[in-house]
Protein backbone atom coordinates (compact mmCIF):
# COMPACT_ATOMS: atom_id res chain seq x y z
CA UNK A 1 0.00 0.00 0.00
CA UNK A 2 1.51 3.43 -0.48
CA UNK A 3 0.94 6.10 1.03
CA UNK A 4 -1.73 7.54 0.16
CA UNK A 5 -3.83 4.40 0.99
CA UNK A 6 -2.76 4.13 4.59
CA UNK A 7 -3.70 8.01 4.88
CA UNK A 8 -7.46 7.22 3.67
CA UNK A 9 -7.51 4.01 5.73
CA UNK A 10 -6.85 5.89 8.84
CA UNK A 11 -8.76 9.28 7.76
CA UNK A 12 -11.40 6.26 8.06
CA UNK A 13 -10.28 4.77 11.32
CA UNK A 14 -9.71 7.84 12.89
CA UNK A 15 -13.46 9.08 11.23
CA UNK A 16 -15.67 5.75 12.39
CA UNK A 17 -14.33 5.97 16.15
CA UNK A 18 -14.67 10.13 16.53
CA UNK A 19 -18.28 9.13 15.32
CA UNK A 20 -18.64 6.55 18.23
CA UNK A 21 -17.41 8.46 20.81
CA UNK A 22 -19.49 11.39 19.96
CA UNK A 23 -22.41 9.67 20.24
CA UNK A 24 -21.39 7.21 23.23
CA UNK A 25 -22.98 9.99 25.75
CA UNK A 26 -26.17 9.51 24.15
CA UNK A 27 -26.39 6.16 23.18
CA UNK A 28 -25.62 4.79 26.92
CA UNK A 29 -28.75 7.05 28.28
CA UNK A 30 -31.32 3.76 27.43
CA UNK A 31 -31.57 0.78 25.23
CA UNK A 32 -33.60 2.43 22.89
CA UNK A 33 -31.30 5.23 22.24
CA UNK A 34 -28.41 2.69 21.58
CA UNK A 35 -30.67 0.41 19.35
CA UNK A 36 -33.08 2.70 17.95
CA UNK A 37 -31.24 5.73 18.07
CA UNK A 38 -33.75 7.15 20.13
CA UNK A 39 -36.62 6.94 17.93
CA UNK A 40 -35.23 9.58 15.49
CA UNK A 41 -33.66 7.84 12.73
CA UNK A 42 -35.99 8.39 9.46
CA UNK A 43 -37.40 5.23 7.91
CA UNK A 44 -35.96 5.65 5.00
CA UNK A 45 -32.52 5.53 7.05
CA UNK A 46 -33.57 2.45 8.63
CA UNK A 47 -35.01 0.68 5.63
CA UNK A 48 -31.68 1.55 3.94
CA UNK A 49 -29.55 -0.10 6.74
CA UNK A 50 -31.66 -3.14 6.91
CA UNK A 51 -31.01 -3.50 2.78
CA UNK A 52 -27.48 -2.86 2.92
CA UNK A 53 -27.02 -5.99 5.78
CA UNK A 54 -28.07 -8.11 3.07
CA UNK A 55 -25.59 -7.35 0.81
CA UNK A 56 -22.91 -9.20 2.43
CA UNK A 57 -19.66 -11.36 1.26
CA UNK A 58 -21.48 -14.40 0.66
CA UNK A 59 -23.70 -12.08 -1.51
CA UNK A 60 -21.63 -12.75 -4.87
CA UNK A 61 -21.54 -16.48 -4.12
CA UNK A 62 -25.00 -16.75 -3.79
CA UNK A 63 -26.15 -14.97 -7.29
CA UNK A 64 -22.88 -17.04 -8.78
CA UNK A 65 -24.03 -20.35 -8.08
CA UNK A 66 -27.52 -19.56 -8.64
CA UNK A 67 -26.66 -18.60 -12.03
CA UNK A 68 -23.78 -21.48 -12.19
CA UNK A 69 -26.74 -24.20 -11.37
CA UNK A 70 -29.67 -22.88 -12.39
CA UNK A 71 -29.18 -20.25 -15.14
CA UNK A 72 -29.78 -16.34 -15.00
CA UNK A 73 -33.70 -17.34 -14.25
CA UNK A 74 -33.08 -18.48 -11.01
CA UNK A 75 -32.27 -14.48 -9.80
CA UNK A 76 -35.92 -14.05 -10.43
CA UNK A 77 -36.28 -15.21 -6.94
CA UNK A 78 -34.20 -12.50 -5.39
CA UNK A 79 -36.65 -10.22 -5.77
CA UNK A 80 -39.11 -11.00 -3.36
CA UNK A 81 -36.24 -9.44 -0.94
CA UNK A 82 -36.97 -5.85 -2.78
CA UNK A 83 -40.90 -6.77 -2.10
CA UNK A 84 -40.22 -7.96 1.44
CA UNK A 85 -38.40 -4.77 2.14
CA UNK A 86 -40.87 -2.30 0.99
CA UNK A 87 -43.46 -3.85 2.84
CA UNK A 88 -41.85 -4.01 6.19
CA UNK A 89 -40.56 0.03 5.61
CA UNK A 90 -43.92 0.67 4.57
CA UNK A 91 -46.57 -1.55 6.44
CA UNK A 92 -44.96 -3.14 9.22
CA UNK A 93 -42.32 -0.37 10.55
CA UNK A 94 -45.48 1.75 11.33
CA UNK A 95 -47.23 -0.74 13.78
CA UNK A 96 -43.89 -1.49 15.44
CA UNK A 97 -43.25 1.74 16.20
CA UNK A 98 -46.96 2.47 16.96
CA UNK A 99 -46.16 -0.26 20.17
CA UNK A 100 -43.28 1.37 21.32
CA UNK A 101 -41.04 -2.25 21.64
CA UNK A 102 -37.32 -2.80 21.00
CA UNK A 103 -37.93 -6.31 19.25
CA UNK A 104 -39.84 -8.71 17.64
CA UNK A 105 -40.01 -11.01 20.97
CA UNK A 106 -41.53 -8.12 22.81
CA UNK A 107 -44.04 -7.35 20.04
CA UNK A 108 -44.88 -11.29 20.47
CA UNK A 109 -45.32 -10.37 23.87
CA UNK A 110 -47.90 -8.11 23.34
CA UNK A 111 -49.48 -9.24 20.83
CA UNK A 112 -50.16 -12.50 22.65
CA UNK A 113 -49.67 -11.91 26.21
CA UNK A 114 -47.16 -13.42 28.70
CA UNK A 115 -48.03 -17.09 28.65
CA UNK A 116 -48.43 -18.12 24.92
CA UNK A 117 -45.86 -15.52 24.31
CA UNK A 118 -43.02 -17.11 26.92
CA UNK A 119 -42.26 -20.15 25.01
CA UNK A 120 -42.72 -18.69 21.47
CA UNK A 121 -39.87 -16.45 22.28
CA UNK A 122 -37.95 -19.25 24.04
CA UNK A 123 -38.37 -21.33 20.91
CA UNK A 124 -37.60 -18.09 18.94
CA UNK A 125 -34.34 -17.64 21.33
CA UNK A 126 -32.89 -20.99 20.42
CA UNK A 127 -33.60 -21.67 16.76
CA UNK A 128 -32.65 -18.06 15.70
CA UNK A 129 -30.08 -17.08 18.58
CA UNK A 130 -28.62 -20.44 17.83
CA UNK A 131 -29.31 -22.31 14.96
CA UNK A 132 -30.23 -19.81 12.23
CA UNK A 133 -27.12 -16.98 13.55
CA UNK A 134 -24.58 -19.73 13.58
CA UNK A 135 -25.53 -21.33 10.22
CA UNK A 136 -25.72 -17.07 8.50
CA UNK A 137 -22.04 -16.50 10.38
CA UNK A 138 -20.49 -20.27 9.10
CA UNK A 139 -21.87 -19.03 5.35
CA UNK A 140 -20.49 -15.29 5.53
CA UNK A 141 -17.03 -16.33 7.25
CA UNK A 142 -16.96 -19.16 4.57
CA UNK A 143 -17.48 -16.62 1.83
CA UNK A 144 -14.95 -14.40 3.18
CA UNK A 145 -12.21 -17.01 3.33
CA UNK A 146 -13.07 -18.28 -0.44
CA UNK A 147 -12.69 -14.41 -1.10
CA UNK A 148 -9.92 -13.55 0.82
CA UNK A 149 -7.95 -17.05 -0.63
CA UNK A 150 -6.50 -15.62 -3.31
CA UNK A 151 -5.37 -12.72 -2.55
CA UNK A 152 -4.02 -13.41 0.93
CA UNK A 153 -1.69 -16.81 0.21
CA UNK A 154 -2.89 -18.46 3.58
CA UNK A 155 -1.04 -21.33 2.99
CA UNK A 156 2.32 -18.87 2.99
CA UNK A 157 1.43 -17.57 6.28
CA UNK A 158 -1.34 -19.26 8.09
CA UNK A 159 0.40 -19.59 11.24
CA UNK A 160 1.34 -16.22 11.87
CA UNK A 161 -1.42 -13.77 10.69
CA UNK A 162 -4.27 -15.99 10.85
CA UNK A 163 -6.81 -14.06 12.78
CA UNK A 164 -4.67 -10.23 12.62
CA UNK A 165 -7.27 -9.79 9.89
CA UNK A 166 -10.54 -10.18 11.61
CA UNK A 167 -8.90 -9.25 14.85
CA UNK A 168 -8.41 -5.56 13.10
CA UNK A 169 -12.09 -5.51 11.44
CA UNK A 170 -13.50 -6.22 14.86
CA UNK A 171 -11.55 -3.33 16.14
CA UNK A 172 -12.19 -0.81 13.44
CA UNK A 173 -15.35 -1.86 12.59
CA UNK A 174 -17.27 -2.81 14.93
CA UNK A 175 -16.02 -0.74 18.53
CA UNK A 176 -17.61 2.95 16.67
CA UNK A 177 -20.60 1.18 16.52
CA UNK A 178 -20.38 -1.02 19.40
CA UNK A 179 -20.03 1.99 21.64
CA UNK A 180 -22.31 5.10 19.77
CA UNK A 181 -25.07 2.83 18.88
CA UNK A 182 -27.21 3.05 15.75
CA UNK A 183 -26.66 6.85 15.81
CA UNK A 184 -22.85 7.04 15.28
CA UNK A 185 -22.34 7.62 11.60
Amino acid sequence: MTGWDWAILAAFIIYALQAGFRERAVASQSLEEYFLAGRSLPGWKAGLSMAATQFAADTPLLVTGLVATAGIFALWRLWIFALAFLLMGFLLAPSWRRVGVLTDAELTEVRYGHGAASALRGIKAIYFGTIVNCTVLAMVLLAATRLAEPFLLWDQWLPSGLFDVFVHIVKWGAVPFTVGGLEAD
